[in-house]
C-alpha cells in the first residue's frame, strides 16, 4: 500500500483527499521545500500558500511532512498575519538544505 500524505485517519473525507493527492504529493512537497529554502527570512504557512498559489489544504500537509522529516523547523520567530495574529516562521534546516542543494544546483545549471 502506498504511504499517504498526512491526513486524519478517523475522517473518511480526509482519507479520500489524501488518496487523491498521493501521486503528486512528493512533487508538491519538494516544491514547498524549495520555496522555503529560497526564502532568506523564512516563511509562514500563509506566505507560502500565497507565493505558491496553493490552498492551505494542499500546503499544510506538505509542510507537516517536511517538519516530520526534519527538513524544516520552527525558527522561533513569529510574524503577524493580515488578521494581526502571530504565525510561525518556518525555515530550512541543514538536513533540508542538503536535500535541496543538488536540485537547486541542477536548476541553476539548466538555466545556463
Amino acid at each position: 500500500m502506498t504511504k499517504l500524505p498526512p491526513h486524519q485517519r478517523h475522517s473518511d473525507t480526509s482519507v479520500a483527499a489524501a488518496k487523491a493527492v498521493a501521486p503528486k504529493f512528493g512533487k508538491q512537497t519538494m516544491s514547498v521545500l524549495e520555496v522555503i529554502t529560497k526564502a532568506k527570512q523564512g516563511m509562514t504557512d500563509l506566505e507560502g500558500q500565497e507565493h505558491m498559489q496553493m490552498s492551505g489544504d494542499s500546503y499544510r500537509p506538505c509542510r507537516v511532512e517536511l517538519t516530520k522529516k526534519g527538513y524544516i523547523e520552527d525558527s522561533m520567530e513569529r510574524r503577524l498575519t493580515k488578521s494581526k495574529r502571530k504565525a510561525v516562521v518556518w525555515r530550512v534546516t541543514d538536513v533540508g538544505r542538503n536535500v535541496m542543494s543538488p536540485q537547486l544546483t541542477l536548476n541553476f545549471e539548466e538555466q545556463l
